[in-house]
């Protein structure tokens, strides 16, 4: 399966140009766009992302997804066990998630955190996969009597094994699985940047150390 992701790097190193073929469809990545399937995205104004990638002994899938408004568009291409094949396809697809991610995913991040901040909700995620809800109290899955997680509970978030995943602090540990999403879903990879800007800049209204030492709201 996929392996862990670090946090986006800002700023990008100069990308050039990238083009993955798969059968008859195309994708070609620039410093400045990403077109995909023939429809062109500017990078500076999608607001939609998703990402995925799985891999076994003989073969790898992966997957890339951008959006802007209600275009969307998913390219997937497969990579098998012919001389470096497999190696050279991991290198492209983490090239053009890097550049998604610092071009894209980064100012989507910032954008979510803010709309917590003006007291919205934001979704992580997308159907057919279950999706996380986001406001400044905390996380919660979008499923019916599902209990919310505190802010101040939570400990960090990751993508592994092809989840976005989020952890709390427990008596036993700092690194507990509470909830857990499809990378495939729209977004649901922006949420662990979120998690990580939350953490270092909680909502100026919300005292953040004294939630931690005075347990759950």
């Amino acid at each position: 399966m996929v392996d862990n992701f670090q946090h986006w790097a800002r700023p990008p190193a100069p990308f050039g140009e990238l083009c993955i073929s798969s059968g008859r469809q195309k994708l070609l990545a620039t410093d400045e766009t990403i077109t995909i399937k023939n429809r062109t995205f500017v990078l500076t104004e999608i607001d939609g992302l998703a990402f995925r990638a799985a891999s076994r002994v003989n073969q790898a899938s992966y997957m890339v997804g951008v959006a802007q408004g209600a275009h969307r568009c998913r390219f997937g291409f497969d990579a098998y066990s012919r001389g470096t094949e497999m190696r050279d396809r991991k290198r492209e697809w983490d090239s053009v998630v890097q550049l998604l991610g610092c071009k894209a995913g980064l100012r989507i991040a910032e954008n979510k955190l803010n709309q917590i901040y003006a007291g919205g909700r934001v979704t992580f995620g997308s159907l057919p996969a279950t999706s996380i809800e986001a406001d400044a109290e905390g996380l919660r899955l979008r499923r019916p009597f599902m209990r919310k997680i505190p802010w101040h509970e939570i400990s960090y978030a990751d993508m592994r094994h092809g989840s976005v995943r989020v952890f709390i602090s427990s008596k036993e540990s700092s690194g507990k699985l509470r909830l857990k999403v499809d990378m495939y879903g729209w977004n649901a990879v922006i949420l662990p940047e979120v998690v990580a800007l939350m953490l270092r800049e909680p909502p100026p209204s919300f005292n953040f150390d004294a939630a931690r030492l005075s347990g759950p709201f």
